[in-house]
């Protein structure tokens, strides 16, 4: 039996997998270690600091060069803190708060997907956002 491809529009047979379906970058899922410190209190205070350091913003919106999504967030932005150097590369790393920086949904995903320069990421987590037009 053969079905259509949602990832290249071609016909394989079904079970086949597909060269051009992208592959899962998050194989951090199945690391125990980084799956237990998710919940650890460890990680909620880091996460906490990082929160209160970039003034629960997010650091890519507000400064604009990758674009800014708080008007389609409204008021109720929801924020998320992300891994410069991601877990699985850099697990010493995992409360260093220069490797971590606040974002919205929008730019989190688009860092996991390596649209946005780490070195960019780490020069805006090393500084506070400025409120002098920057």
């Amino acid at each position: 039996m053969i079905k259509s491809c949602s990832f290249c529009g071609k016909m394989h047979e079904y079970g086949a997998e597909c060269k051009q379906k992208p592959k899962n970058k998050m194989d951090y899922h199945f690391d125990r270690r980084i799956k237990c410190f998710r919940g650890s209190k460890a990680w909620m205070d880091a996460r906490a600091l990082v929160l209160d350091r970039d003034y629960h913003l997010c650091r890519l919106c507000f400064d604009g060069t990758f674009g800014d999504y708080r008007k389609s967030y409204g008021a109720k932005m929801p924020l998320e803190v992300h891994h410069i150097e991601p877990l699985s590369v850099a697990f010493d790393k995992r409360i260093d708060l220069d490797n971590l920086i606040t974002l919205c949904p929008v730019h989190h995903k688009m860092c996991d997907r390596d649209e946005v320069p780490r070195e960019f990421l780490r020069g805006l987590a090393e500084s506070p956002p400025g409120f002098d037009g920057k």
